[in-house]
């Protein structure tokens, strides 16, 4: 089980609060940026059902998982996003309306990638 551990420190380094949040399986935190109204954003991806602090089931292997937390760390709402196979977020941003955009890829289990590899030969001159 890997959970998703957030801490804030002061400026010297000293743990002021922190949260473990996850499900019963695995749970990667990718992304974390503060909002407009001092909370936080996590984004990351996630295997976990509803289970523990997930409130959502799994809709495929991987799936993006977003959190909005307050001030110190208390969960708000959530969300899950996928698809039927492979969905990892990467980056998370609040836009300028307040709302979110996410980046990240998805990786379909039954997809065909051709690769023609090209052979580049230089010759050298070799001078004596």
């Amino acid at each position: 089980m890997h959970d998703y551990w957030i801490v804030k420190t002061d400026s010297l380094g000293n743990i002021q609060w922190q949260n473990t949040i996850g499900g019963y399986d695995y749970d990667y935190l990718y992304s974390i940026k503060q909002t407009s109204d001092n909370g936080y954003i996590l984004g990351g991806y996630s295997q976990s059902d509803s289970s523990a602090d997930k409130t959502e089931n799994n809709i495929g292997g991987w799936d993006y998982w977003i959190i909005k937390t307050d001030s110190v760390g208390n969960i708000q709402w959530q969300n899950t996003i996928g698809g039927s196979d492979n969905d990892w977020l990467k980056s998370i941003i609040q836009t300028s309306d307040g709302d979110y955009l996410l980046g990240g890829y998805r990786f379909q289990i039954f997809q065909v990638i051709k690769l023609k590899i090209v052979w580049v030969v230089g010759i050298i001159g070799l001078y004596l």
